[in-house]
């Protein structure tokens, strides 16, 4: 594996479950729910329909686990390091990310569902 490897003097990387997707029923149909945890807060949430709650890590595990959602460790830390300096530099008070569901109600600007992506 070593020849895919592109920085290999990066280290070993750490991934930490970030969302999981699942699926309730059989081939022809079913039900899904999600559970996704607010990296800046470490809470995780319940999605199913049109509700979301806030749940514990121990509800995440189920055999109904569909897709599971990595995210590696060190670009959790960069992403949070960089959006608090943006935050600190526009002079926004508090945190520069959204600690509940309820803080992206109304959101309608693609800065606010934005994704990093590597």
């Amino acid at each position: 594996m070593e020849k895919y490897v592109l920085n290999p003097s990066h280290g070993p990387a750490t991934y930490d479950l970030i969302a999981v997707a699942n699926h309730y029923g059989g081939m022809g149909g079913g039900h899904y729910t999600a559970y996704g945890k607010n990296t800046g807060t470490g809470l995780w949430y319940y999605f199913d329909d049109s509700s979301v709650t806030q749940s514990s890590e121990e509800n995440v595990v189920s055999k109904a686990a569909y897709v599971l959602v990595y995210m590696r460790r060190d670009s959790i830390l960069s992403h949070h390091a960089s959006r608090q300096a943006i935050s600190a530099a526009l002079g926004a008070p508090g945190n520069a990310h959204a600690s509940s569901p309820d803080d992206y109600a109304g959101s309608s600007s693609d800065e606010d569902c934005s994704m990093d992506v590597n």
